[in-house]
């Protein structure tokens, strides 16, 4: 069975720029786990310099570019969907934007069937996403 998700990124202004589906693997251990290891120590900046990190992104636009690279690495799977899209199946919402300099990583459980009920699980900065996933009741 598969478990759908979506990753909403926002941009400074905290407007939705891309709605990445992915149809399988969507769940935190997973897709949650993968997402919070790319995004850990990137810095968002306006503009780039020659002494930038190894982890940049110029704005949140090219972070969002650079999360559709970094997960569409074969046919099927991962898909972009207009912004602003739902209830196409996803079971979590990861949403990405922006804390100052950094990004911020909101996971959302949606409700399936007689399942608990929508919540948020997790909220703050990706390179903490770790210790909550191994902290949380199974």
């Amino acid at each position: 069975m598969s478990t759908p998700c979506l990753t909403v990124i926002l941009n400074q202004q905290g407007a939705e720029i891309v709605a990445l589906y992915r149809h399988w693997d969507g769940a935190p251990e997973t897709h949650g786990a993968e997402l919070a290891a790319f995004l850990a120590g990137f810095a968002i900046v306006n503009g780039l310099g020659g002494n930038d990190p190894a982890k940049v992104a110029n704005g949140m636009e090219c972070l969002a570019a650079q999360v559709v690279s970094h997960f569409k690495d074969t046919p099927g799977n991962i898909y972009l969907h207009p912004v602003g899209t739902r209830d196409c199946g996803e079971r979590y919402i990861y949403t990405v934007s922006q804390a100052q300099e950094r990004t911020r990583l909101h996971v959302f459980r949606l409700a399936r069937y007689d399942d608990e009920e929508n919540a948020v699980l997790f909220d703050g900065p990706p390179e903490q996403y770790q210790a909550w996933l191994t902290q949380r009741p199974a």
